[in-house]
């Protein structure tokens, strides 16, 4: 390890006391103070409303994070000690990372996970694209971490046969660097996170507006971020409104923060507790009654998550999500339910010989209730999955599961 790692850890300290100022900010405007409630009895007034085409529709979807390669933190802690030198080792470290583990050989096999099922619509998260300019981006080191995930992508589904496109895409954080490997030569780089909406060519689908008081690309920023001494860590949500078979959905995706950004500070876990209360005040007076409505993505919550009362109030979004009236796919579809349904996490290095998926936190909720789902599965969990030297395929698996509806308009 280089020295940059001590001074990682002796900084931490500086994190959480600016993380922990800010939650308690916070909780003093009284945001906490909801488990959903109030959104489930407004989208079931909804529902009980809705009139729809007649029949039974289909639709397949599925969520995968592609794993931006390296932990974040490096950076952010290095930054916090307010070392130049400090935070060009972080950085170094961090694009060594991306290097090593090699997204390039990666998105294909997450490409043949996808091509395999070919499902209707899949939401991307992570889909990171790190920009550089300047001599020391061709270090050895570092060179393989500079690449466009989503182009990397669309790329390996097209070779494959299979074209699919980006109908929405949430522009999240993005911040450039500067760093040196000898002090005079430097390489100015970008880190941007996305997450995407990817759509099969043959359906009709087109971007929601959500009219949202922060628009980011073609979705919207919560308006809880996680504060970073490189400035607010961003996320958000975006959808897709398809048509299939006559058939209309409203597709929500989010990949949602963190449920510790500061492992050893419990409080930190309203960050994510606020961005899901805001989706479902969102998804509760937004959506159109003729669609049936589908929230995915990786929500970093499930059912071991626990609602924290003391000092205040934080329900966790999947017990929020849940109390709103969402079905839980994985549970509700036929022989998924005896199975642990696993979705993270691997390794940061993604060279565990054997998986360590040990949570839940990648899902599809059915905000309407389904007449059935079926088909739900984790893929990308196998040994012939990996990448030839040995990489799974992200630090999570892949979800996709198959939900129908009855559209027939009977009460």
């Amino acid at each position: 390890k280089s020295p940059k790692t001590l001074h990682i850890t002796m900084q931490l300290s500086i994190f959480r006391k600016v993380l922990a100022g800010w939650i308690l900010v916070q909780t003093a405007q009284g945001v906490m103070n909801s488990t959903g409630s109030a959104s489930k009895k407004a989208k079931s007034s909804k529902s009980s409303k809705r009139s729809k085409p007649k029949g039974l529709s289909k639709i397949d979807l599925m969520t995968q994070n592609q794993y931006l390669g390296a932990d974040l933190l490096i950076i952010s802690v290095a930054a916090a000690s307010g070392d130049p030198a400090v935070l060009n080792n972080g950085l170094i470290d961090f694009f060594a990372s991306v290097s090593a583990t090699d997204f390039m050989a990666r998105v294909k096999k997450l490409a043949k996970i996808i091509a395999h099922r070919l499902p209707d619509a899949v939401g991307l998260q992570e889909v990171f694209k790190y920009t550089c300019t300047g001599n020391p981006c061709e270090n050895e080191l570092v060179k393989n971490a500079f690449n466009d995930h989503l182009e990397l992508t669309l790329q390996a589904l097209e070779d494959l046969g299979c074209l699919y496109e980006p109908i929405v895409i949430y522009e999240g954080t993005s911040v450039p660097f500067e760093f040196t490997f000898d002090g005079k030569d430097n390489a100015v780089a970008n880190i941007s996170d996305r997450h995407v909406i990817l759509v099969r060519n043959d359906i009709s689908a087109t971007p929601v507006d959500f009219a949202c008081p922060i628009p980011s690309g073609d979705g919207c920023t919560y308006s809880t971020s996680l504060p970073t001494p490189v400035g607010n860590y961003i996320r958000g949500f975006a959808g897709v409104d398809l048509t299939i078979e006559d058939a209309k959905y409203r597709i929500i995706h989010t990949h949602l923060e963190a449920y510790y950004p500061d492992p050893t500070n419990p409080l930190s876990s309203a960050i994510q507790a606020l961005q899901a209360q805001e989706l479902i005040k969102t998804i509760s007076a937004s959506t159109p009654l003729d669609h049936s409505v589908i929230l995915i993505g990786d929500i970093n919550s499930g059912t071991h998550a626990e609602i924290i009362e003391e000092p205040f109030l934080i329900v966790p979004p999947y017990i929020q999500f849940i109390n709103a009236g969402y079905i839980d796919v994985w549970p509700a579809s036929k022989g998924a339910s005896t199975k642990s349904g696993f979705t993270c996490c691997e390794d940061e290095d993604l060279l565990n010989p054997d998986s360590k998926l040990d949570i839940r936190i990648d899902m599809i909720f059915s905000v309407d209730a389904p007449f059935k789902a079926s088909r739900a599965k984790v893929l990308g969990t196998k040994e012939s999955d990996k990448t030839k030297t040995g990489l799974w395929p992200s630090d999570h698996v892949t979800f996709a599961a198959e939900l129908h509806f009855d559209i027939s308009g009977e009460d």
